[in-house]
């Protein structure tokens, strides 16, 4: 890999980091069992139980696990303007022993929409009533565990429910387990309560109502579209947040008294409020993701539920400069931060958390009693507590909360999302890239036809050369991430365009950071194309939708990197 020149420099882009963030849920849109369960079996034993963690081996048929693995979505898929919501994972059969009490024809498939993604380590539903309705396990008829990706420390999760449930929300119970397929030591998983009927009757006294997951979701006209209804799915009636819509839309000053009856505002409230404190950049107020909706016919108000914590504590978003500390990217955010007594509730709610449910003290206790039993390693602990106390450089995160607040959040950028009708119009293309590196010299080519009929051919060597030169083959370890990804940026520039430089960044989770062929999976095995405009700035052109990523050699102490595929690319509804 050839010496940084001067001139251009392009920041690795990490592969948690992109549109739809980290996490997520499923995307089941018909009705099923899941949401149609006997009452559950009451027991006096708790699966949720902090102290002890959870062993759960599972066996299933070696091919069956193999197929498990490979599933998923690529970003080319999945972050389109007009995504494919058919996609389904594939249920298995398994025999499963959860601390020594065995479950034969148990329900298995994997979970995941992008940032949790992995072959290496897949995240698993277990479905007990699958092929034996009416079973349960300790109250349970099914475990959700999620494999800890983005959350090496296997803590964020869990203490971050704390939280918000402290700030007074309804949120999944959770604790931890390790999991074993087929004699092999799969590690630490956090074991989260589902979101579904069970959960519903348990915190709200009523399963009846509507129930909505957000991905990349908030009201409007063609917002709204982007909640999957998971409940009274035969029925479909979403007049609900059409209701809610068109307050937010309308100009009648008596808006927010009608919005108070159809949504606990106080309830929103303390949920942004959590997200600043928790630095929860992926959450309903910082990306409009991962969350819940539940509108419950006892109040007939829609309540918020938070989902997918493995963001917390890491504070902003690479893609979205300036995000936070104060998250408002959901409009109804940004409206009641214009209200001078909601914004002083905000604030009062940002200053209790911090003293008391997210106040350093009590997350630093709470990660010294946990970090044993999750089996937690040293790096990611110290990774999550700098983050919570700061250091010599960096701020503790509650500094910048509350330097934000004094502020009024001057510097921060008030991202929104687009109310308009998607044009759908994605553009799918070839991308061929040959490449080879080492300490001496970076070579190779990467071709493709962009989404404006131009053909590109970026020479990695070209880029290398002048006063203008850059290292256009570079590697970082993103330890992050568990397993942990390996990254390079491949910068090429087009000799038949004024030396446009474009950068594509791929990305290899750990076991296929070898020579092979090995298949997309999520952001952990990906590759994305980028333009780079003469201030430096990106832009996201396109991510790969299929192919194989084919490594001939790949080794980062030696400097030597060589491949050779063919992927074809996905843009996202010019």
């Amino acid at each position: 890999m050839s010496g940084l020149k001067g001139g251009l420099h392009l920041a690795l882009l990490f592969p948690c980091t992109l549109l739809t963030g980290c996490g997520a849920g499923d995307s089941t849109l018909t009705d099923n069992d899941e949401f149609f369960v006997e009452d559950v079996v009451t027991t006096t034993e708790d699966p949720f139980n902090r102290d002890q963690l959870m062993v759960v081996q599972i066996e299933l048929d070696e091919e069956d696990f193999a197929a498990l693995q490979t599933e998923g979505r690529t970003p080319g898929s999945a972050i389109s303007a007009c995504p494919d919501d058919d996609f389904r994972y594939t249920e298995f059969r398994a025999s499963v022993t959860i601390n020594g009490q065995p479950l034969d024809n148990v329900g298995i498939r994997k979970k995941g929409y992008l940032g949790s993604l992995s072959e290496e380590k897949p995240s698993f539903k277990l479905d007990f009533s699958e092929y034996q309705e009416g079973r349960y396990f300790q109250g349970l008829d099914r475990l959700t565990l999620n494999n800890n990706r983005q959350d090496p420390s296997h803590l964020r999760q869990c203490l971050a429910y704390d939280v918000y449930r402290q700030a007074g929300l309804s949120v999944p119970r959770c604790n931890w387990a390790r999991v074993v397929v087929n004699g092999r030591d799969m590690g630490i998983y956090s074991h989260v309560e589902s979101i579904r009927k069970p959960f519903l009757q348990r915190a709200f006294g009523d399963d009846s109502g509507n129930l909505y997951e957000a991905q990349l979701a908030e009201f409007g006209s063609y917002l709204n579209d982007h909640f999957q209804l998971k409940t009274n799915i035969r029925a479909n009636d979403r007049r609900d947040l059409d209701e809610v819509a068109e307050l937010l839309q309308s100009t009648d000053p008596q808006w927010l008294e009608k919005l108070a009856e159809k949504l606990d505002i106080t309830e929103f409230i303390q949920l942004w409020a959590a997200d600043v404190a928790l630095g929860n950049w992926d959450s309903t107020s910082g990306n409009t993701n991962n969350y819940f909706m539940y509108h419950n016919p006892a109040d007939e108000r829609f309540h918020f539920i938070p989902w997918g914590t493995d963001a917390a504590w890491s504070g902003d978003f690479i893609l979205k400069p300036g995000l936070g500390p104060l998250y408002r990217t959901h409009q109804l955010a940004k409206r009641l931060y214009d209200i001078p007594a909601y914004r002083a509730q905000f604030e009062q709610a940002v200053a209790d958390l911090q003293s008391q449910a997210a106040a350093p003290t009590t997350l630093n206790t709470a990660i010294e009693r946990y970090k044993t039993i999750t089996a937690s390693p040293a790096a990611a602990v110290s990774q999550l507590q700098t983050f919570i106390n700061g250091d010599g450089t960096t701020p503790a995160w509650q500094a910048q909360v509350d330097h934000a607040l004094q502020t009024e959040g001057s510097g921060q950028t008030e991202y929104s999302n687009s109310d308009e009708q998607p044009s759908c119009n994605d553009v799918t293309f070839d991308l061929a890239l040959k490449f080879s590196a080492s300490t001496a010299l970076d070579s190779g080519t990467f071709t493709f036809t962009d989404p404006d009929g131009q053909e590109i051919n970026a020479s990695i060597l070209i880029a290398s050369y002048g006063s203008q030169g850059v290292d256009s083959i570079s590697y970082q370890l993103d330890d992050s991430t568990a397993p942990e990804t390996h990254a390079l940026t491949i910068i090429g520039v087009d000799v038949n365009d004024s030396y446009q430089p474009y950068a594509l960044q791929l990305s290899l989770e750990s076991a296929s950071a070898r020579a092979g062929s090995h298949n997309l999976q999520g952001f952990a095995n990906s590759l994305m194309l980028f333009r780079v405009a003469d201030d430096q700035s990106i832009e996201l052109i396109a991510t790969a939708s299929s192919g194989q990523i084919v490594i001939d050699n790949f080794d980062p102490q030696a400097g030597l990197f060589a491949a050779e595929f063919s992927v074809q690319m996905q843009t996202f509804g010019r």
